[in-house]
């Protein structure tokens, strides 16, 4: 209990450093914030923030999600679809490492709506993804998997160490295997400061994958960082996505943006995207 608590601690200094005085000052400045916190801290609890992964809403909606982007036909995504579906060696792995380390999470760990980053990857076959927001890291060893599968690939993740991961686990991206690490560069620190050098320097980019704080602002400013280093095919998606915005931005480019229904009926569009493919698409799309 004090080893946990000890490292839960760590952690919080840890991501203070990241965060910068500026944010951990207003959070003390919160009584409702810092009392939730020390209490965490007491009861080495991160029941209140961590992240589920419940099975996917509508499994047409994600297949008629990645055709669209990718301009290929409904078999096709079907069968990679089937191929994840299959893969219980993988999932298993998931599953089993996300119980052992959120044993109070009242669901377990399903692929849900993630298993789309796997099919657009290993559909496309992607040289460069780049990803901001990686949490426990399940969007992230789908992107590998996939990638591990092509044979081909790298992803280059950005995000802030978070107190809410598991006490146990050492940083973001806990449930990402050994094995599909090679492929993967992760970055810890501010979106704003790291995005526009990474972008750059990795230009073109094949996949921006935005799955960090998903205020308008952040998305806005992400997108519109990313989109000229984005190749001529590439693709730009979202999770938890501000469809107004996919659809202005989509419309500025005369492009079409798809959408995809998320976990629950009230999520509307969980999914969005934009692919930067063979000029105008006609007009865009939001169902």
């Amino acid at each position: 209990m004090k080893n946990q608590r000890l490292r839960m601690l760590k952690r919080y200094l840890r991501a203070a450093i990241y965060y910068g005085p500026t944010r951990v000052l207003g959070s003390l400045l919160r009584p409702t914030s810092l009392a939730a916190h020390l209490r965490r801290l007491i009861r080495e609890d991160s029941r209140p923030a961590m992240n589920l992964y419940p099975p996917s809403f509508s499994r047409e909606d994600e297949e008629r999600f990645c055709g669209d982007l990718l301009g290929i036909p409904l078999e096709r995504v079907r069968e990679a679809f089937k191929e994840i579906d299959g893969d219980f060696t993988f999932s298993g792995f998931l599953a089993e490492r996300y119980r052992r380390f959120r044993p109070d999470s009242p669901v377990g760990l399903h692929l849900g709506r993630f298993s789309v980053w796997y099919v657009l990857v290993r559909l496309s076959r992607p040289r460069v993804v780049l990803e901001t927001g990686v949490h426990d890291g399940l969007s992230s060893a789908l992107i590998l998997h996939a990638m591990r599968r092509n044979g081909s690939g790298r992803l280059i993740s950005i995000d802030l160490p978070s107190v809410d991961l598991p006490p146990q686990a050492e940083g973001p991206g806990w449930l990402v295997e050994d094995g599909l690490r090679p492929r993967w560069t992760l970055h810890l620190g501010d979106v704003r400061k790291l995005l526009p050098r990474l972008a750059l320097e990795n230009s073109p980019l094949d996949i921006f994958l935005h799955d960090s704080d998903h205020s308008r602002e952040v998305q806005e400013f992400e997108y519109r960082t990313v989109l000229p280093h984005l190749g001529p095919h590439g693709l730009l998606v979202s999770d938890d996505a501000q469809a107004d915005l996919i659809n202005e931005i989509a419309g500025e480019l005369s492009l079409r943006a798809n959408f995809a229904m998320g976990a629950e009926p009230l999520a509307r569009f969980a999914l969005g995207g934009i692919r930067l493919a063979g000029g105008p698409q006609g007009k865009t799309r939001s169902r």
